[in-house]
């Protein structure tokens, strides 16, 4: 980006939604994903052996993906936070600027 990175408060806010919306949809898959229950006769009795892999990486990776939503909301939280600590700095700054143009 030659011409450098231009966000507004408003952009970050909305960004920040949507992370928190990502978050909470992988949030609800995880949980979905993790209440399958394959049990030990899935595959019959010649695939049990397999069965127990199956579920140990089921149970892993809804984990993953809890690891993942909880990222991707605590990103969208701090994305907001920064937006908004970016106002303040820019209205922090009009009022200094407008203080040191009434002194003149």
């Amino acid at each position: 980006m030659p011409d450098g990175f231009h966000s507004t408060p408003d952009d970050l806010a909305t960004h920040s939604g949507t992370m928190s919306k990502l978050g909470g949809r992988l949030d609800a898959a995880s949980k979905k994903g993790a209440g399958v229950d394959l049990g030990i006769e899935t595959y019959g009795i010649i695939g049990q052996a397999f069965s127990t892999s199956a579920r140990e990486q089921i149970s892993q990776t809804a984990e993953a993906m809890t690891d993942v939503a909880s990222a991707f909301t605590d990103f969208g939280t701090d994305v907001k936070a920064a937006g908004q600590h970016y106002e303040k700095i820019e209205d922090e700054i009009k009022q200094l600027l407008k203080s040191l143009h009434t002194e003149e």
